[in-house]
């Protein structure tokens, strides 16, 4: 799947690093399903001015707050399919994905760089909060669904042929 740079939305996605607040369903979505699961305690503030906190042992390693004087750009109903590609367990290994679908009424805010925070703190360097901050990820913004509907599949994949 490709993404054309004056697409709207993506073909696709690509899933880095999962997390559960939950040790058991980390370790049953990472043994059984090959999803990059990982325990963390995960704090979410759900009115706006909305917040998110995930903390590893001692270290917060993702923390991103909405000022408020956040913008909303749009609200309505929204859904989202796709594949959701999940990282290889070594380099020839089969490719493997799940088709996912996130929906419901949606409310989107604009990122302010300079009112809005986002803070990645990786643990080791090169994890994917890492590879985000290394890369100058800038968020753009917020998409908030307090009653949103999910599926997946079963994850797939690859045939060798």
């Amino acid at each position: 799947m490709s993404q054309c740079a004056d697409a709207d939305e993506p073909d696709g996605l690509f899933l880095a690093q999962a997390f559960n607040t939950s040790r058991l369903l980390a370790f049953a979505e990472r043994t059984f399903f090959s999803t990059p699961y990982f325990y963390a305690d995960i704090r979410i503030g759900e009115t706006v001015p909305v917040n998110i906190a995930l903390t590893q042992g001692n270290t917060s390693v993702f923390r991103a707050r909405m000022s408020a004087q956040s913008q909303l750009v749009r609200s309505g109903h929204e859904l989202w399919e796709g594949p959701i590609f999940l990282p290889r367990a070594y380099a020839r290994a089969p490719r493997k994905w799940f088709t996912a679908s996130i929906g419901g009424d949606t409310r989107t805010y604009a990122f302010s760089t300079t009112a809005d925070s986002l803070d990645l703190n990786p643990i080791v360097p090169d994890d994917s909060f890492g590879q985000l901050r290394d890369s100058c990820f800038t968020a753009q913004v917020w998409h908030l669904r307090h009653n949103a509907t999910h599926a997946k599949s079963r994850t797939l994949k690859e045939r060798n042929t």
